[in-house]
């Protein structure tokens, strides 16, 4: 159908865009000093991107506009409702599931890879 198909564009062009924010935000966000890249952090950011943000996202604002007066969903309190179950629920889950996966993904700076 053309819902689908549109959302299904509108998926790929989120995922290509949020890759491409992440691997920009990791080169800019550095404290300080001369420009520094790390491409691992960069790909762990990428891929967490990709692989996790994206799509959880996808899933989770569809429901929101599923579930949250479908039927007038620009309507101030449609829009305050979504804002505060995003920022209730999905907020904090996504902000600790991103910073323990950043964690579990880090080599410790003592392990040398030769």
């Amino acid at each position: 159908s053309a819902a689908a198909a549109t959302i299904r564009g509108r998926s790929s062009r989120a995922n290509g865009s949020s890759r491409a924010a992440a691997a920009a935000g990791s080169s800019s966000g550095q404290a300080g000093g001369a420009f520094d890249l790390n491409l691992a952090r960069t790909a762990r950011l990428v891929a967490f991107s990709a692989l996790v943000g994206t799509p959880v996202a996808f899933v989770w604002f569809n429901l929101l506009d599923q579930y949250v007066m479908p039927t007038d969903p620009t309507n101030p309190l449609a829009v305050f409702s979504k804002v505060a179950l995003d920022q209730v629920l999905m907020a904090p889950c996504m902000t600790s599931m991103f910073f323990a996966s950043m964690a579990l993904l880090a080599v410790p700076r003592s392990i040398h890879i030769y």
